[in-house]
């Protein structure tokens, strides 16, 4: 699973999204390996940028999960965390690289190498990836909704079906901002282990 988010709009940000779509096509002999995955995506990302002059921060998550074992392995790329919601355990955890540390978003420092981290997912475990249009919602008093609130929204909404829970996170969302309209991009995915 790829999930890629590119900053702004208009024809620019649909043109580094065009170009992102063709180079994850071309890296498929890497598809196995998420840290090498994002790393030789970013190095040609930042050699077609660098004609442009300007930077255009793009995000991305990638994950390779094979449901047979259960094993995740998975590189970040600036992207908002994760959740692993763990139902049998009652937890949910952000998705953290194994160093702790974040790393840079695609396209900024060409010679960026991202690692590969790995989590077993287990029975009924639900993987929530999201865009940042999603935390960043403002209320009418200017404040946002953040990851913490997003994390303890679904710490309530735990033992729901995914699709329960996204609408109701959704919901919530929206709630919190008075019922206004998204201004950004809203992207919510899931994976659930069988």
């Amino acid at each position: 699973m790829f999930l890629c988010d590119v900053a702004g709009h208009g024809v620019r940000s649909a043109l580094v999204t065009a170009m992102i779509r063709a180079l994850v096509e071309e890296l498929k002999p890497l598809a196995r390996n998420p840290g090498d995955f994002l790393s030789k995506l970013n190095g040609d990302l930042c050699s077609i940028l660098s004609h442009t002059g300007t930077p255009l921060l793009t995000t991305a998550f990638y994950l390779v999960a094979d449901w047979k074992t259960g094993v995740m392995l998975y590189a970040n790329a600036g992207h908002p965390k994760p959740l692993h919601v763990r139902r049998h355990a009652g937890q949910v955890v952000p998705v953290l690289n194994a160093s702790g540390k974040s790393q840079p978003a695609l396209g900024l420092i060409e010679d960026a190498r991202y690692q590969s981290s790995e989590i077993l997912l287990s029975p009924n475990d639900l993987l929530l990836l999201y865009t940042d249009g999603l935390i960043e919602v403002q209320s009418p008093s200017s404040d946002l909704y953040t990851q913490q609130l997003l994390h303890a929204a679904v710490c309530r909404l735990i033992q729901n079906p995914a699709p329960q829970l996204f609408d109701q996170l959704l919901a919530e969302v929206r709630e919190f901002a008075g019922g206004a309209s998204f201004a950004d991009d809203v992207c919510l995915v899931g994976m659930e282990m069988a």
